[in-house]
């Protein structure tokens, strides 16, 4: 449901996690919080204004449907304390909540390869989820070495945004689908002023092209070998992700493109560039369909799935979305898991879906959505990306989120500088796979 995630990767808790849990997972489990005669759910949430709103609407439905339960809910901030270290303090006081969901997927993962949260399987059964039934490109994304820790709260996608009646004006049919194809329409979309840009045709790494499984996906560039634990960044088809990003800078004046996209406002803002018209095509969530309705209800605009690499994998792209999460020492595995699940309900997804065009794991959930009765387009390109076989969650692994950050950090690298690619890419792969190693040693 929520907007694009700053995935910031908490190295110091992470290496402090598997000595502190050894001692805050040994205690003996106590019984669940009682109040009123009802079990209590101790849930934590990320997130205020609307989305708060929303998520306390929810919290009232379930203790309708189950009035055995008590949700007790509180707001921590920074991804519900996963981006802070509230999260890992609490785990280490033993005073934790229930249940928390987070709006930072990547360095939850981290923090269950490393011992943080209760397996959830046993609850699982014992509320009856069907795995057969959900996402296939989701479950692996639930698991670590075979165990279940996280059950994902909604499925986003990355969606190709571009302006219809710029396309049009340009003699553009569609959408482009190849990376080549987008190059050429970026081109012929761009409108200069002498040596300035006023219109770029399209910025890679505006958006969500700025997070590092955005392009390496859509290139099919492998970056972890889950079957040896091997990180693989340093990789030609990893190379060609940066080096593709930089000749989009080197053709427009890298410090003019610099001094351009700084001045760009933010997804939620009518300052936007794809509302401004000053970019014909962006990288985006499902979720900024809402924007463009708040800001820029009349700019004439369509959705397509991200260009690629390879034609064979087109349509699909690197699932995303909040999850949820028992932390260790937990005492109400149950009832936690039991919530998680009702948020896959039909009133629940559809009222997700109705505003933010995303998706539960459920395929069959789908029929429902009163978008999908009414035909919109923009639902139907995520329905197919969401479920295409090929879509699944970028690079598992233990230190998916510090790859994450370092790629991030090295994006604005490779596309301002003349630093060698490779090279650099060498030694960011040599940096991760000393810590995996370590961390599972």
């Amino acid at each position: 449901m929520m907007k694009e995630k700053k995935l910031v990767f908490l190295c110091a808790a992470v290496a402090l996690l598997s000595f502190s849990l050894v001692f805050a997972g040994c205690s003996k489990k106590e019984a669940a919080s009682v109040s009123g005669g009802k079990t209590v759910i101790k849930y934590w949430y990320p997130w205020g204004g609307d989305s708060e709103v929303w998520d306390k609407w929810r919290m009232a439905e379930f203790e309708k449907l189950y009035p055995e339960y008590v949700i007790e809910a509180t707001y921590v901030p920074e991804g519900a304390g996963v981006r802070n270290g509230k999260l890992m303090a609490a785990i280490n006081s033993g005073d934790v909540p229930d249940i928390v969901v987070s709006d930072a997927p990547t360095q939850s993962y981290a923090l269950a390869t490393q011992g943080a949260f209760e397996p959830i399987d046993d609850a699982l059964k014992e509320i009856g989820f069907d795995p057969s039934r959900a996402n296939q490109g989701l479950l692996p994304y639930m698991k670590w070495d075979g165990v279940t820790y996280i059950y994902p709260q909604n499925t986003d996608v990355t969606l190709l945004f571009y302006r219809a009646d710029l396309l049009r004006e340009a003699g553009l049919n569609g959408p482009p689908k190849t990376i080549e194809e987008l190059d050429a329409y970026a081109e012929k979309l761009t409108v200069r002023n002498g040596q300035d840009v006023t219109r770029y045709g399209f910025i890679p790494w505006l958006d969500a092209g700025a997070d590092p499984s955005t392009w390496t996906f859509q290139f099919n560039a492998d970056v972890y070998d889950e079957s040896t634990n091997k990180v693989t960044l340093a990789n030609a088809q990893v190379a060609k992700v940066y080096e593709w990003q930089r000749g989009y800078a080197q053709k427009a004046d890298p410090e003019r493109m610099r001094s351009f996209t700084s001045a760009l406002g933010a997804a939620f803002s009518p300052d936007h560039a794809f509302m401004q018209g000053k970019v014909a095509m962006t990288a985006i969530g499902n979720w900024f369909c809402e924007a463009l309705r708040q800001y820029a209800p009349d700019i004439e605009y369509a959705v397509a799935p991200l260009p690629v690499a390879d034609p064979a994998i087109y349509g699909s792209c690197a699932l995303a979305g909040n999850v949820f999460f028992v932390p260790k020492g937990a005492k109400n595995i149950v009832g936690a898991v039991l919530f998680a699940n009702f948020c896959q309900s039909a009133a629940i997804v559809e009222d997700n879906n109705r505003v933010w065009r995303s998706l539960g794991i459920y395929r069959d959930s789908v029929e429902g959505l009163s978008l999908y009765k009414a035909g919109d387009p923009v639902l139907k390109t995520c329905i197919d990306i969401t479920f295409n076989p090929h879509s699944s969650v970028w690079a598992l692994s233990p230190v998916t989120a510090e790859m994450d950050d370092k790629l991030r950090s090295f994006t604005d690298v490779a596309i301002y500088s003349q630093t060698d690619i490779v090279s650099s890419l060498k030694d960011i792969e040599a940096s991760l796979q000393s810590q995996v190693d370590r961390m599972l040693r």
